[in-house]
C-alpha cells in the first residue's frame, strides 16, 4: 500500500465515523420529541375528560352543598333535590383548580 492509499482509506473511515455521529445526533433529537408527545397528549386528554369526571362524580355523590330542600306536598317533611346551577358552578371551580395544578406539574416543573 502506498501513502495515498492509506490517506484515502483514512478519509473514507473518517467520513463514515462522521456519518455515524450525525446519525446519533439526529436520533437523539427525534427521541426527545417522541418523549414529549405522550406527556402533552395525556395533559390534553385530562383537560378534556376532567370536567366529565368531576360532573358525574358530584352528580352521583350528591353532596349537601349542591342540594336544596323542597317541602313535600301536604307534609312537614322536606326532600332534597340537586341544584344543577350549583352542580355546574362547583364543577367549573374544581375543574379550574385542577387544571392549574396539572399545568403547574406538567409544564412548570420540567
Amino acid at each position: 500500500m502506498t501513502d495515498n492509499d492509506i490517506i484515502e482509506k483514512l478519509k473514507y473511515l473518517r467520513s463514515q465515523v462522521d456519518g455515524i455521529k450525525n446519525n446519533n445526533e439526529n436520533q437523539k433529537g427525534t427521541e426527545s420529541k417522541i418523549q414529549e408527545l405522550p406527556k402533552t397528549s395525556i395533559v390534553v386528554v385530562l383537560y378534556i375528560v376532567l370536567p366529565f369526571i368531576i360532573y358525574y362524580s358530584l352528580l352521583n355523590a350528591e353532596p349537601d352543598f349542591i342540594m336544596y330542600e323542597i317541602q313535600q306536598e301536604n307534609s312537614y317533611f322536606m326532600k332534597k333535590e340537586i341544584s344543577y346551577l350549583f352542580l355546574y358552578l362547583y364543577t367549573l371551580v374544581i375543574y379550574i383548580i385542577l387544571c392549574l395544578i396539572i399545568y403547574y406539574i406538567a409544564y412548570l416543573l420540567e
